[in-house]
């Protein structure tokens, strides 16, 4: 699926991930903490599309969040480790089978619940009687 498809209507996300990629893409402090780095620093601006990729090799360790000097308190304010999870998180919930969503999910759940409800009263059924 492309990006397009699975992050619409998050475009303020996608910009914010774009923005601290940039800036990561010209520090290059954290070099070697893992897989998203090499694949960064191999291109020279980061595009809209590339940011699903990068947030997905991310291994979500930390070490480049607790390495980096643009986090928080400075006005760069970066936690690439924040924002990969907040677009894996986006792009997981549109790709995962939720039974509750659908409406015919009702209708299975309903049609496996019945069987069990009629071996109940069968049984409760053959017990008093």
């Amino acid at each position: 699926m492309k990006m397009a498809v699975l992050l619409i209507g998050r475009r303020k996300l996608v910009e914010e991930a774009v923005r601290q990629y940039t800036i990561c893409n010209a520090c290059r402090y954290c070099e070697s903490y893992c897989p998203v780095w090499p694949l960064l620093h191999s291109k020279p601006l980061v595009k809209h599309n590339e940011v699903l990729v990068l947030a997905n090799l991310c291994y979500d360790h930390r070490d480049c969040y607790y390495a980096c000097p643009y986090t928080t308190p400075h006005e760069f304010s970066i936690n690439i480790p924040r924002i990969n999870r907040e677009i894996r998180l986006e792009t997981y919930s549109e790709l995962t089978f939720n039974l509750t969503k659908r409406w015919w999910g009702w209708t299975i759940i309903t049609l496996l619940f019945i069987p069990i409800i009629l071996m109940w009263v069968i049984y409760w059924y053959n017990i008093y009687t």
